[in-house]
């Protein structure tokens, strides 16, 4: 995607439990004016969400992770988007 001047960059929270291992991808993002903030569990990413608000314009999520945590996750990305608060007390360790 080109960059133009006066455009904002692009914000991905990507979760994955193997986020060491798409160092390559984050760097091939970063390298195009994205910025990335990698994390490793639902945790993670719910404190990312917090700290990071509606800053963040695309979540990227182990496809393999479809379990509770995830559908936690999803519906406090979604509550979060549409009202700006995020309550996740109940939030869990690991998108596992």
């Amino acid at each position: 995607m080109p960059r133009y001047e006066g455009m904002e960059k692009i914000t991905i929270l990507w979760a994955d439990d193997e986020i060491d291992l798409l160092k390559p991808h984050i760097l091939f993002l970063e390298e195009r004016g994205y910025a990335v903030i990698p994390v490793m569990s639902g945790t993670e990413a719910l404190d990312a969400l917090d700290e990071h608000g509606k800053s963040i314009d695309i979540v990227f999520l182990d496809e393999n992770r479809r379990s509770k945590a995830y559908t936690t996750f999803m519906v406090n990305v979604y509550s979060f988007r549409v009202t700006g608060h995020n309550k996740h007390d109940d939030a869990p360790d690991s998108l596992a």
